[in-house]
């Protein structure tokens, strides 16, 4: 009721039980990628990075707005 019409097999972000929006196709790939790691993980699979191909053998950074200022 929140979104309007949600066609079938559309994808939904939820959150605490309330539709926020509908994803895109490459969101949902992308969730159902962390989802797919998620249970690697937990059933102690060691290798996730080809769950994360975009994250894998890169050093990690924060965003601009987390870095704070000079001193």
């Amino acid at each position: 009721m929140l979104l309007g019409e949600v066609p079938a097999g559309t994808w939904v972000l939820a959150f605490r039980g309330a539709a926020l929006r509908m994803l895109t196709p490459e969101e949902a790939c992308e969730v159902n990628a962390a989802l797919d790691a998620l249970d690697a993980i937990l059933a102690g699979e060691a290798d996730v990075d080809a769950f994360f191909p975009d994250l894998a053998g890169r050093e990690p950074s924060l965003p601009d707005h987390l870095k704070g200022s000079p001193r």
